[in-house]
C-alpha cells in the first residue's frame, strides 16, 4: 500500500509538471495561427525554418497509384473440371432414366427394335419428351441408342473430354468490381470448392502469376467448347456450354488488403525553404497547409526555448544545475526515508510531541530506538537548500523536459519522412529493374506448359525430344529466377 501511494504521488507530480510544460509551450508558440481545414486565413504565414511536411492529399494519390500496380488476387477453383464432368454424367443418368420410364409406359416394352425406332410414332414420342424434358436435350441419335439399350459411353466420353479441357483453363467473367483494375498479370490462388475463408498470408503462399491473356473470358470459353465438338454433338454442346461457369474469381477483399499493406509506408512530402510562404491572406486552409502550420508551431516552440536557454548567464545555469542536483538527491532521500519508515511502522502509530523550545519543528521519538527524528516545519531550510530556490528548480525541469521532447519529436519526424521518400524511390527503381526479368520468367513458364501439353498429345517417338526441350527451358527459367532473386 505504501509503495502504491508513493508511486501515485510521483505520477501526480510528473503529470503536473507535464501540464505546466505544455501550457508554457502553447504560449510560446502562440504566434503561429491555429487555422482549421476549410477556414480562410486572416494573415499570411512565412516559415523561418526549412520544413519537410507530409502532404495527406498527395500521399493518398501516391498510394492509389502504387496500389494499381499490385497484382489482383483471384480465387482459382482447380476442381472445376471434376465438378463439370460430374454434372454432365448426372444429367445423362437422370435424363436416360426418365426417358426409359416414359418409353416403357408408352410402348409397353423395355427395349425397342430398329423398325420401331425408325417409325413416326417413335419420332413423335421423342418430340413430346423433348417438350416436357427440363434436363439434357435428347437428340434423335441419342434417343435411338437409349431405346435399343445401347451404351452412350462414347458420346459421354467425348463431351466430358471437351468439357474438362475447357474448364481446366482459368476462366473469368467479363465484369469485375470497379475498384479492381486488372493489370497485365494476375495472381491465381488455387482453392477448393468449399474453401470460403482465406487469409492474405495463406493466399500469398499459394499464389502464382499468370498473364491476363492466358485467362479466358467466359463467353469465349463457351464458344470454344461448342466449336471443338463434332457437328452431331453441337446440339448438346450448346446446352452444356450454358452450364460452364467462371472458375477464376477476382477477390476484392484480399486484393484490397494486399494493396494496403504494400502502400501503407508510402508518404509524399513537401519541402519548404526558410522564408517561403505557407499560406497567404485570404487563402483557404487545406490539409497540407494545416500539417505545415502544426510542424511550424512545434519548431517555433523549440526555437524559443533554445533562445531562452542561451540568454541565461553561465553562473545562473551552473547554480540551477547545483540546485537541481541537490534538490533531486534530497527528494529521493526523503521519499526513501518515508517508504522505509512506513514499512517498519506497519499499522502502529508512533508517539509524537512538539519541540519544547518554541520552534516549529516536530520531534518524533521512537520507543524502539535511542534516536529521535526532527522534521522541519514549513518555511525552514532543509540540508542547506533555501525555499526560494524551488521555483528555479521547477522552471529548469520544465525547460529541459520540453526542449528535449520537442527536439526528439522534430528529429524523428524529419528522419521518418526522408526515409519514406528514399524508400519509395528505391522500390520504384527495383521494380523497373525486375520487370523485364519477370516478363521473361512468365514467358518461360507459359512455354513449358505448352510443351507439356504437346508432350501429352505426341506419340512415344517424339517424347524424348520434347522432354529435352522442356529441360532446357527449365534450366533457362532457373537462371532467370536466380538473377531475379539476386536483384
Amino acid at each position: 500500500m505504501a509503495w502504491s501511494r508513493a508511486a501515485g504521488c510521483v505520477r501526480g507530480a510528473l503529470a503536473a509538471g507535464l501540464l505546466a510544460v505544455g501550457g508554457s509551450g502553447g504560449a510560446a508558440a502562440g504566434v503561429v495561427p491555429d487555422y482549421r481545414v476549410g477556414e480562410v486565413a486572416t494573415q499570411a504565414v512565412v516559415t523561418p525554418f526549412p520544413l519537410v511536411v507530409v502532404d495527406p492529399e498527395k500521399t493518398a494519390v501516391l498510394r492509389a497509384k502504387e496500389a494499381g500496380k499490385v497484382q489482383v488476387l483471384c480465387r482459382y477453383y482447380t476442381n472445376a473440371p471434376d465438378m463439370a464432368e460430374a454434372d454432365l454424367r448426372e444429367l445423362f443418368l437422370q435424363t436416360r432414366t426418365n426417358f426409359l420410364q416414359r418409353m416403357q409406359g408408352s410402348f409397353k416394352r423395355a427395349r425397342l427394335d430398329e423398325a420401331t425406332v425408325a417409325s413416326p410414332r417413335f419420332a413423335r414420342f421423342v418430340e413430346n419428351f423433348q417438350r416436357q424434358n427440363r434436363l439434357l436435350p435428347v437428340t434423335t441419335n441419342l434417343a435411338a441408342l437409349w431405346a435399343q439399350r445401347q451404351s452412350d459411353r462414347v458420346l459421354q466420353a467425348s463431351l466430358a473430354a471437351a468439357l474438362r479441357e475447357t474448364t481446366s483453363r482459368p476462366i473469368r467473367a467479363q465484369a469485375v468490381p470497379a475498384e479492381l483494375k486488372l493489370g497485365p498479370t494476375l495472381r491465381l490462388v488455387p482453392v477448393g470448392a468449399g474453401e470460403e475463408s482465406l487469409s492474405l498470408e495463406l493466399a500469398r503462399q499459394r499464389a502464382y502469376p499468370v498473364a491476363r491473356s492466358n485467362v479466358v473470358l467466359l463467353a469465349q470459353a463457351r464458344a470454344d467448347f461448342v466449336a471443338g465438338l463434332p457437328e452431331e454433338a453441337r446440339g448438346l454442346g450448346q446446352f452444356l456450354a450454358g452450364r460452364i461457369q467462371a472458375n477464376c474469381i477476382p477477390d476484392a477483399v484480399l486484393t484490397r488488403q494486399a494493396r494496403a499493406e504494400q502502400t501503407e509506408h508510402l508518404l509524399a512530402a513537401d519541402r519548404y525553404q526558410a522564408g517561403q510562404v505557407l499560406v497567404r491572406e485570404g487563402e483557404i486552409v487545406t490539409a497540407r497547409v494545416r500539417a505545415a502550420l502544426d510542424l511550424l508551431r512545434e519548431k517555433s516552440a523549440l526555437a524559443e526555448w533554445s533562445q531562452a536557454r542561451q540568454a541565461l548567464p553561465p553562473r545562473q545555469i551552473r547554480r540551477e544545475w547545483i540546485v537541481l542536483g541537490g534538490g533531486g538527491a534530497l527528494g529521493l532521500a526523503g521519499v526513501a526515508a518515508w517508504l522505509i519508515s512506513r514499512r517498519r511502522s506497519g499499522m502502529r502509530l508512533l508517539p509524537a510531541r512538539l519541540a519544547g523550545d518554541g520552534s516549529r519543528a516536530t520531534i518524533v521519538s521512537c520507543p524502539a530506538c535511542s534516536q529521535t527524528i526532527v522534521v522541519p516545519g514549513p518555511g525552514e531550510e532543509v540540508a542547506g537548500v533555501p525555499e526560494s530556490w524551488i521555483p528555479h528548480v521547477m522552471r529548469l525541469l520544465k525547460d529541459r523536459l520540453l526542449q528535449r521532447l520537442l527536439a526528439q519529436r522534430a528529429g524523428l519526424m524529419d528522419t521518418q519522412q526522408l526515409a519514406a521518400a528514399e524508400l519509395a524511390e528505391l522500390e520504384a527503381r527495383l521494380q523497373k529493374m525486375q520487370a523485364p526479368l519477370q516478363e521473361r520468367l512468365r514467358a518461360y513458364e507459359a512455354r513449358i506448359i505448352e510443351l507439356e501439353r504437346e508432350l501429352a498429345r505426341k506419340g512415344e517417338e517424339n517424347r524424348e525430344l520434347i522432354r529435352a526441350r522442356i529441360q532446357v527451358m527449365r534450366t533457362q527459367m532457373a537462371a532467370v529466377r536466380n538473377r531475379l532473386e539476386v536483384n
